[in-house]
């Protein structure tokens, strides 16, 4: 079951746990004619940078880091071919379509932050089945003889 779980919903449900629940990350917060992604844009915390100047990482930021993690895990697991592949492949692409949907439809999602996630999730979805196909050719070749 796990194997067909794609790691692209991580970020989905986190965002929406932290974009439903949370106090104030509702984006109608946002001045007359600002940006619909302000509660994302906060800095969280700053790192000093030698150069003197304070590198200030949003909360977008930090989501952004996690969706891309979880994204390598995903592309790890697409390098082997297992019975539960084409599941996670399809389960992928329900995640996508629910990235675009949540886009497009719910206020709350309509930012760079939460595009950013649906471009991600687009990757995961396309490298995912450039990848398998591509392991799924390599173990084909293993796997015919090689006649003489």
């Amino acid at each position: 079951m796990l194997k067909a779980f794609p790691f692209t919903l991580f970020p989905l449900l986190l965002y929406n746990a932290i974009a439903f629940i949370v106090p104030g990350m509702d984006s109608s917060l946002a001045p007359p004619g600002g940006a619909a992604d302000v509660a994302w844009a906060h800095p969280q915390f700053g790192i000093p940078l030698f150069s003197g100047v304070p590198w200030e990482i949003t909360g977008g930021d930090l989501i952004i880091l996690f969706a891309l993690v979880c994204l390598f895990f995903e592309m790890l697991r697409a390098t082997v071919a297992t019975r539960g592949a084409l599941t996670n492949h399809l389960a992928s692409v329900v995640v996508l379509i629910i990235y675009a949907v949540e886009f497009l439809v719910v206020a709350r999602c309509g930012n760079s932050t939460f595009f950013i996630l649906t471009a991600i999730a687009l990757l995961d979805v396309l490298a995912g089945f450039a990848v398998s196909l591509r392991v799924a050719a390599r173990d084909l070749n293993l796997a015919t003889p090689t006649g003489g």
